[in-house]
C-alpha cells in the first residue's frame, strides 16, 4: 500500500514556472528631477573626450586647486607619502646571498645619494596634479663626466600639453622626452 502511495506522489512532475523579471536600471531613467544632472552626459569615450584643449583646462584647474586649496594639497601630499613611503627597496633573488646583499646595499646607497624617494614623491604629486610625470636617469658614463653617482632628475613638466613648436620655443631647445 505504501509503495502505491509513493508512486502516486512521485509520479507527479514538479511544475516549472517561468517568470519574466521586470527590472530596469534607475540610472538609465531620465526624469524631471534628474534631467539637469544628466544634461552634459554624452556618448564619447574618455580618450575622445580628452582633447588637448580639454586636458589643458583640466590641468590648469587642477594646478590652481592644489596650489590654493589646503585640503586638496594635503590629500595629494598624503597620496605621495603613502604611495612612496621611504622609497623603493631592491630585493635580489639570485640564489647567491652575498651577491644579493652587495647589490641591495649598492642600490640603497645610490638611491640615498640621488634622493630617489623624494624624487618619486615629487613625481607622484605631478602625476596627480598634472596627469603626467617624467624622469630621466643618466647612465654611469654621463655620471662620471659630471662626477655624480648616476643621478635621476625630473625634466620640466611645463609645456608637455603644448604644441611641439610652442614647446621648443618655451624651452629654448628640443624636449629630451616625448610628451604624450
Amino acid at each position: 500500500m505504501f509503495e502505491r502511495m509513493k508512486t502516486l506522489f512521485h509520479s507527479a512532475k514538479p511544475r516549472t514556472v517561468i517568470r519574466q523579471v521586470q527590472a530596469r536600471f534607475d540610472a538609465a531613467q531620465t526624469t524631471a528631477d534628474n534631467a539637469r544632472h544628466w544634461a552634459a552626459a554624452d556618448h564619447l569615450s574618455a580618450d575622445q573626450e580628452a582633447r588637448p584643449e580639454v586636458r589643458r583646462v583640466l590641468r590648469m584647474r587642477s594646478r590652481y586647486e592644489i596650489a590654493n586649496n589646503s585640503y586638496a594639497r594635503g590629500l595629494v601630499q598624503m597620496l605621495a607619502n603613502d604611495t612612496m613611503g621611504t622609497g623603493p627597496r631592491l630585493q635580489m633573488q639570485s640564489g647567491d646571498e652575498d651577491f644579493n646583499d652587495e647589490v641591495e646595499a649598492e642600490f640603497a646607497r645610490w638611491s640615498e645619494a640621488v634622493g630617489l624617494a623624494g624624487k618619486l614623491r615629487t613625481m607622484r604629486i605631478a602625476r596627480c596634479q598634472d596627469g603626467e610625470s617624467f624622469t630621466e636617469v643618466s647612465g654611469r658614463k654621463e655620471a662620471k663626466a659630471r662626477e655624480e653617482p648616476g643621478k635621476a632628475k625630473e625634466p620640466e613638466q611645463k609645456g608637455c600639453g603644448e604644441k611641439e613648436e610652442e614647446r621648443s620655443e618655451n624651452l629654448g631647445r628640443e624636449p629630451p622626452l616625448a610628451c604624450l
